[in-house]
């Protein structure tokens, strides 16, 4: 089995670090995809403004995301994986048998345990998702890294490392002077 561990820490008031750890408890070294995922809320399917923002793959392992109201956004993942995109709409053929054209929010799981062509052909859509296909040797580990930022970057994750370790440092901080009166190890993780 995996333990899946996700870390998030602020470089900036917009500017989101992401870990992912992602440990093999297994006595072999074992496969698995992970599959981070970056979608818009569906507004546009039941009210009255139809307005449908989209993201797109800008480069290897660089999703762009853009929003009338929120603007740009970039989400940039460490080693370029693949990236698989469709649309946040319910696939009405599967649970209503009210088949319509299309891919569907399903639709990237479909294609990753299915082998089915349910992504779009143009890797842009309402809903995306990072692939990294992933093993990990018995007993190991593997860390995925992402930031998403308003701004692009040219070396994203230059100062990754740095940012996480401070905030982890200010958090550190903060709960040790909030749990000072408490002895317990196990308390204090409550």
């Amino acid at each position: 089995y995996f333990d899946v561990f996700i870390e998030y820490a602020k470089a900036d008031e917009n500017d989101l670090l992401i870990s992912v750890s992602v440990y093999n408890r297994g006595p072999q070294a074992a496969s698995l995809h992970v599959l981070p995922h970056v979608w818009f809320r569906n507004t546009w399917a039941w009210g009255d403004d139809t307005y449908k923002p989209e993201m797109y793959r800008d480069d290897d392992g660089v999703i762009k995301i853009s929003h009338r109201d929120l603007g740009s956004y970039y989400l940039f993942a460490e080693g370029k994986p693949g990236s698989f995109f469709c649309e946040n709409e319910t696939n009405s053929g599967r649970l209503y048998n009210f088949r319509q054209p299309g891919t569907f929010k399903d639709g990237i799981n479909d294609h990753v345990i299915n082998g089915s062509a349910s992504i779009n052909k143009i890797p842009k859509g309402t809903k995306g998702a990072l692939n990294y296909d992933l093993t990990i040797p018995a007993g190991k580990s593997s860390v995925i890294r992402l930031r998403l930022t308003p701004g692009f970057l040219t070396d994203p994750f230059n100062d990754f490392n740095l940012l996480h370790k401070q905030r982890l440092a200010e958090a550190d901080e903060f709960f040790d002077d909030l749990q000072k009166g408490i002895k317990s190890n196990d308390d204090k993780n409550i």
